[in-house]
């Protein structure tokens, strides 16, 4: 059996901080990738060089709560926070229309990861306007990531997210597809 690369299997080590270190994965798939190959990812989608570049000249945690332009709607980041749930709280999601940048600011959350074409228990159904799927089924893979490192969730991808211990504060960059 063929196994697809999927892109949540991608952990961008990117310095968003001057503290911010390259560390090892325990999730056998991740990939690490440095600012340099941010570049080369950022030819994938036009507006990734954008969401990059924005990447590298703002200080994400020091914005407020709340949701900040990069190309309008094309691109954006929300800036939230809030309590980590245990594995079995944590409900796996998909997106049809952007794709899904987290960024730990506060906290080491670990995501549940499943290949969304094997997830069949919906939840809650498809919301157009939300641009979000709910499914019962339960992570196959978990990954955890640290402040200073990104994780990419393409359509493909149903992601649970906030897995942990304490107070998450992440930014979620949104770039449509």
């Amino acid at each position: 059996m063929k196994k697809r690369c999927y892109a949540a299997f991608i952990i961008l080590s990117f310095s968003l901080a001057s503290n911010a270190q390259t560390t090892d994965y325990k999730c056998p798939k991740a990939i690490t990738i440095d600012s340099f190959h941010c570049d080369s990812l950022a030819r994938v989608h036009p507006l990734l060089q954008d969401v990059f570049a924005y990447l590298k000249t703002v200080q994400l945690s020091e914005l407020a709560l709340g949701r900040y332009p990069i190309v309008g709607d094309q691109a954006y980041v929300m800036i939230v926070e809030g309590m980590a749930k245990n594995k079995n709280a944590a409900t796996l999601e998909a997106h049809d229309v952007y794709w899904d940048i987290q960024i730990p600011l506060l906290g080491e959350p670990t995501f549940g990861l499943s290949e969304r074409s094997t997830c069949v228990c919906i939840k809650t159904p498809y919301s157009v306007e939300k641009d979000i799927v709910f499914y019962e089924d339960s992570a196959r893979q978990f990954v955890s990531v640290k402040p200073g490192e990104m994780i990419l969730f393409g359509p493909g991808d149903a992601h649970a997210t906030d897995i942990g211990i304490g107070k998450i504060r992440k930014a979620v960059v949104k770039v449509k597809l």
